[in-house]
């Protein structure tokens, strides 16, 4: 299956033997196979934290943000299941953008 399908095609071609000869003509059947949502759905989980002390001091914590002055360390953390894999990490904020699991957006403007 693609990235975000959640089903695929099947193609079974169905021929039957009377020892090697072949009886009929061969049957084709089309089954579609779906992704159980629950099962594949990868587990994701995000920090975003300030990183710059003079703002810290201001708001006497590292969750608050000061419209364009912070510098926020963003890390996310995704484990894809049955055999998957993450194959993309996007981030955004205001016109900010981050597109790997961890790193650092300074001057952020949105909440």
């Amino acid at each position: 299956m693609g990235a975000n399908k959640k089903s695929v095609d099947i193609t079974v071609k169905c021929t039957t033997y009377n020892g090697s000869t072949v009886v009929g003509s061969p049957t084709l059947f089309i089954l579609e196979a779906y992704a159980k949502e629950s099962a594949c759905t990868p587990t994701i989980s995000a920090s975003i934290t300030d990183t710059n002390s003079y703002s810290t001091a201001l708001t006497g914590n590292s969750s608050t943000v000061i419209k364009g002055f912070n510098t926020m360390r963003v890390v996310i953390t995704a484990t894809a299941k049955n055999g998957a894999s993450i194959s993309k990490y996007n981030t955004v904020c205001g016109s900010l953008k981050q597109t790997t699991a961890s790193g650092y957006m300074s001057n952020v403007e949105s909440n």
